[in-house]
């Protein structure tokens, strides 16, 4: 080989080697971008959220998760299909209609793996986030056609809108972000079988579209709308491609995936109707003021305003808040309103919009300004009182889907004015990451309000001062704290705001102490809203406590027939039954009420009850501890068990309750239980132990300081026992049994005098006030005549003992006495003796007592004394 020949040869070999590495570099860089074209939104979608993961269960997620038997496992699997969003029959004429089997689904699966952890039902919430994000990059890049930078873009923005904080931090929202991840899927493989050369692909690709779609509906409502994007999207592609080259196969594959698509929409909105009994959920006026206005121009422009306020809220999310109901948006009432004019603005820049995608799509055969727009346009339909009223007047979470072609636009927008505008580029990137930084922030800031129920609540009430739900719902917070007072102001600014939110009428009366005033706020209620069932169960309640249980059972009934499935109302009419002593039909009642949510506290403890009442005493112990499993904080259902074990004679189960209730929480109540066990038992000592731990907690009340005087007393120590009584006397108002209690001790330490003061005040009581005591009027004369009797007072022991006698002629122990005193007087030769009487009282006593020694011998006594004296003899 010459020479030149050779230096060719290797030239070759170095611009070969040169052109492979250049290959290898441009592959990397192609890997690279593609990595980071994922990674950079998919990131900002992760970290805005990291501060949301401790987030507690808020608002809705109590009533969706916390407390939904379908979430917990409570009901079959195959109720999924049968209920709504909250648990309930959703054919039921009071439920919500919200139909989302899928969602609560996932809920079930998060619940078997992690129980009712909040922080991995907050973690499914940001992964599907992140996974939303990126499906979105990947359709705006390889489905639209966008180009990198603009995917990018589009894809950070959505990852850190704040309108998106509802439906990612809120765990109930995860219907939002599951619908748009189906959503997303069902567009992707649209797409893909519409371009597929291959038959039998294209096929599957179609019906895994279909499959995603019906998944996105049964995620969420909304998601169905992906139908029509995609029949939009098919239809714009088809009649494109049929303007340069007609065939009949192109357009007979669209044909048929139009019909066929149409059609499987309107079986998966027959069968949503089908679901629901063919009945649409009903809703009050505070949910949509404008709907229930009468005046056609009224709605129209009201909800014109409401497109404007949804637009505003993608531009511009700076005041946010998790309900928008009762008043939070007036309604536009007349044409002047100036309002309107934002309104017209927003038609006009919506029609130029519209003009300009169709031109651009007819002329320029570039689609994506017009697949923006009804991006953002057919996902929100649903939502825009267009078709049917909603349940809203504002709702960021219904914004999520919506919000992708929004970003698409303000993508695409950004980058013409960066392409054209080559000398302010720098201000238009320093724009772009401020705008970017500062919505990132309010994401951030927005997840500390999703963090527990006070600062979302709290949180609405500074946002929107003048709703009435949100101080509503912030009263309610206020309430389950036990800040009764605040709670109150908060009802009475909501109904000030909205006299006619009969929830607050209902809420506000539970507080108030004058009984008179709840009732009228609870009826008031009932007026507002007839099938307000919390209301009827109040007011039921409120009239039976009161005496009215006629009247009060009936409101509880019609509580039942509102919702028969409401532990509740269930548990509280079994209640009242079994005060009245049905407790047949209270036993169905309350039997229900497990049946129907086994996790409801007070339906076993009233079933405990029940069963103690009717003498079932170990059935009753069993449920009053799975009453205490269920709510491991409530010892007073082990103190319960306890005392039906006591009753039963098994003291050693009942002490062991008792010491495992005293380790949750050390009480008077409790400790006074575990005292009166050990005396009954006959172990004294250690029920004064128990006592004078009571005594060191300073938090005895006057009932546990007589029972202690009562223990002390009996132990023999009368001294302390008078300290004691007399303690307690002075700190709490006169009573029967405290007088007694103290008379009796007077009489131990022989202090007569006194004893007969306390028992004549006794007396005194009970026949002024008709006090029930354990101490009867009967005996309390007897108490007072022994007492006289001690004194040899005997002709006022008698006038005690014969008056005890007119209120109970069988009273033996006044027999007795009597016949003692005539039978000692006429030893005696006094006055007051008499052998007849004192036979015949003997003779009375005897026959009420006849095992009675002391009476035979006194009537034998009485015998040697009468044959003495018929006799003379002695």
């Amino acid at each position: 080989m010459k020479k030149s020949e050779n230096n060719n040869y290797l030239k070759f070999n170095r611009n070969l080697g040169t052109l492979q590495k250049e290959k290898v570099v441009i592959k990397d860089n192609l890997n690279i971008e593609i990595i980071l074209k994922y990674l950079i939104p998919a990131a900002l979608a992760f970290i805005c959220y990291i501060n949301g993961l401790n987030g507690d269960f808020v608002h809705d997620d109590i009533f969706a998760i916390k407390k939904n038997p379908d979430v917990h496992g409570k009901t079959e699997l195959w109720n999924l299909l049968k209920n709504d969003f909250w648990g309930k029959s959703i054919s039921s004429t009071t439920s919500h209609k919200s139909y989302r089997p899928l969602t609560v689904f996932t809920f079930r699966l998060n619940y078997i793996l992690a129980g009712l952890d909040p922080f991995f039902y907050h973690v499914i919430n940001v992964t599907l986030h992140v996974i939303v994000t990126t499906l979105f990059v990947y359709t705006c890049k390889n489905i639209l056609g966008q180009r990198t930078r603009d995917a990018v873009l589009a894809g950070s923005l959505f990852a850190v809108h704040p309108i998106h904080t509802e439906a990612v931090s809120g765990i109930v929202g995860r219907a939002d972000v599951l619908a748009a991840t189906f959503f997303l899927l069902s567009f992707i493989t649209f797409s893909k079988c519409t371009t597929s050369t291959n038959n039998k692909y294209g096929t599957l690709l179609y019906l895994s579209s279909l499959m995603c779609a019906a998944a996105a509906m049964l995620s969420k409502e909304t998601g169905v709308t992906v139908l029509g994007v995609c029949i939009i999207y098919d239809s714009i592609r088809t009649l494109n491609s049929l303007r340069k080259e007609w065939t009949d196969k192109l357009f007979s594959n669209f044909l048929a995936r139009l019909v066929l698509t149409i059609v499987f929409t309107v079986l998966l909105l027959s069968y949503r109707l089908w679901i629901m009994d063919g009945s649409l959920p009903t809703f009050t006026k505070a949910d949509n003021p404008a709907s229930y206005n009468d005046s056609i121009s009224i709605r129209f422009y009201t909800y014109g305003f409401l497109l404007v306020l949804n637009l505003w809220m993608l531009v511009a999310p700076i005041n946010l808040c998790y309900d928008w109901q009762h008043g939070s948006v007036p309604l536009v009432e007349n044409v002047t309103d100036p309002r309107n004019l934002a309104t017209f603005t927003v038609i006009l820049l919506v029609v130029y919009l519209i003009c300009v995608s169709l031109s651009n799509s007819i002329k320029k055969h570039n689609h994506l300004l017009l697949m923006a727009l009804m991006l953002t346009a057919i996902p929100f339909l649903p939502a825009s009182n267009l078709f049917f009223p909603v349940g809203f007047v504002l709702a960021e979470r219904v914004l999520y889907i919506p919000s992708m072609g929004f970003c698409l636009l303000v993508s695409a927008g950004f980058f013409q004015l960066f392409d054209a505008m080559k000398c302010y580029r720098s201000y238009l990137t320093t724009f772009l990451m401020i705008l970017l930084l500062m919505f990132s922030l309010k994401t951030w800031q927005q997840n500390k309000v999703w963090q527990s129920r006070k600062t979302l609540f709290k949180a609405g009430v500074e946002a929107l001062t003048y709703n009435a739900k949100t101080h509503y719902n912030y009263g309610n917070y206020l309430k389950d704290g036990h800040e009764y007072e605040k709670a109150r102001y908060h009802y009475l600014e909501a109904l000030r705001l909205d006299n006619e939110y009969a929830s607050a009428h209902n809420n506000l009366g539970t507080l108030l102490d004058d009984k008179t005033k709840a009732e009228a706020h609870f009826r008031e209620a009932i007026r507002l809203q007839p099938s307000h069932q919390s209301a009827h169960i109040n007011l039921g309640n409120l009239l039976f406590k009161r005496g009215l249980k006629n009247d009060g059972i009936n409101y509880l009934y019609k509580a039942v027939e509102i919702e028969y499935r409401n532990p509740e109302a269930l548990s509280s009419l079994g209640e009242s039954l079994i005060e009245i002593g049905n407790f047949t039909q209270a036993e169905v009642y309350l039997q229900t009420a497990i049946e129907v949510s086994p996790d409801f506290f007070e339906a076993y403890t009233r079933y405990a009850y029940l069963l103690s009442k009717t003498n079932r005493h170990e059935e009753s112990a069993i449920y009053y501890k799975k009453a205490y499993e269920l709510d491991s904080s409530q010892s007073a259902a082990l103190v319960n068990a306890a005392h039906e074990y006591k009753s039963m004679g098994f003291t050693t189960d009942a002490e062991v309750l008792l010491k495992r209730a005293l380790t949750i929480r050390r009480d008077v109540n409790t400790l006074e239980q575990l005292a009166i066990l050990y005396y009954t038992a006959g172990r004294t000592m250690e029920a004064l132990a128990v006592y004078d731990d009571i005594e060191k907690l300073n938090e005895n009340s006057t009932e546990t300081l007589v029972r202690h005087a009562k223990v002390v007393a009996n132990n023999g120590d009368f001294r302390k026992a008078e300290d004691m009584m007399q303690k307690a006397l002075l700190n709490s108002p006169v009573s029967v049994e405290y007088l007694t209690t103290f008379a009796h001790l007077k009489s131990k330490l022989k202090k007569y005098e006194q004893a007969i003061e306390y028992l004549s005040k006794a007396v005194d009581l009970m026949i002024r006030s008709d006090e029930e005591s354990d101490e009867d009027l009967d005996q309390l004369y007897v108490d007072r005549g022994n007492n006289y009797k001690d004194m040899k007072m005997f002709s006022k022991a008698l006038l005690d003992y014969e008056a005890a006698l007119r209120i109970n002629p069988r009273h033996p122990t006044a027999h007795g006495n009597c016949g003692a005193i005539y039978h000692m007087n006429a030893v005696m030769q006094e006055p007051l003796g008499s052998i007849e009487k004192a036979k015949e009282h003997y003779t009375k006593a005897l026959e009420l007592n006849p095992d009675s020694e002391i009476i035979r011998g006194n009537i034998a006594k009485l015998g040697r004394l009468q044959y003495q004296r018929d006799t003379g003899v002695g």
